[in-house]
């Protein structure tokens, strides 16, 4: 289960990345 946790926890913090990339490449 932790290291579920964990994976889920690296993919929620490389879409929030991929989206302020996106954010940013806008402006």
């Amino acid at each position: 289960f932790a290291t579920l946790a964990a994976r889920m926890e690296q993919y929620i913090q490389g879409q929030s990345r991929d989206l302020v990339d996106q954010a940013y490449t806008k402006f």
